[in-house]
């Protein structure tokens, strides 16, 4: 079989549109919009989830070897309808994980328990470097000052939310530190 000049840039297009495109395209036929399924970013969802989802949905196509198919109307309003909602049901869990996550970290008692924690370590360090002879004032003339310094480990919020869980009283808090360390 001779394969004509024509012939084979044709099948050098496909070839090439095929290993470019790592999209396969479901096409709404009544209205041309296009919905991608790939691993990218754009993507609507995987491609590797099509047949499931076809299957799922009562959606009657051939997916083998193919860059993409053309759907009815209700079916692809099916199949948009589908992604949609599942997009939406990630989004929401992640954003309600997001949530519970800032809670857990903005809760008082962690965040006193953190503080504790940062201040018990403060003057282990302070008194480990006097004791190395590197530090020439007692814990005591210093813990003001080191109690002031937490502040900078904790995010902005987190310290909002102590000095509220000690009235918005920044001496209470500070007190506080001191007696932890």
């Amino acid at each position: 079989m001779k394969i004509t000049k024509v012939k084979l840039q044709q099948i050098v297009q496909e070839e090439l549109s095929r290993a470019i495109s790592e999209n396969f395209d479901v096409v709404d036929k009544s209205t041309g919009e296009i919905m991608r399924f790939g691993d990218d970013d754009r993507s609507a969802a995987p491609e590797s989830a099509l047949p499931n989802l076809f299957k799922r949905l009562g959606i009657e196509q051939d997916l083998e070897d193919k860059e993409g198919v053309e759907l009815s109307a209700d079916d692809f309003e099916k199949l948009s309808d589908e992604i949609e909602g599942k997009q939406l049901k990630r989004q929401a869990k992640k954003q309600r994980q997001e949530r519970k996550a800032d809670e857990e970290r903005l809760n008082h008692d962690n965040l006193k328990a953190r503080l504790r924690d940062w201040a018990s370590d403060a003057a282990e360090g302070y008194e480990a470097d006097a004791a190395a002879g590197n530090q020439y004032a007692s814990l005591a003339d210093v813990s003001y000052d080191l109690a002031k310094s937490a502040e900078h480990f904790f995010r902005q919020d987190e310290w909002e939310e102590l000095k509220y869980a000690f009235d918005d009283n920044e001496g209470d808090l500070i007190a506080f530190i001191v007696n932890s360390m």
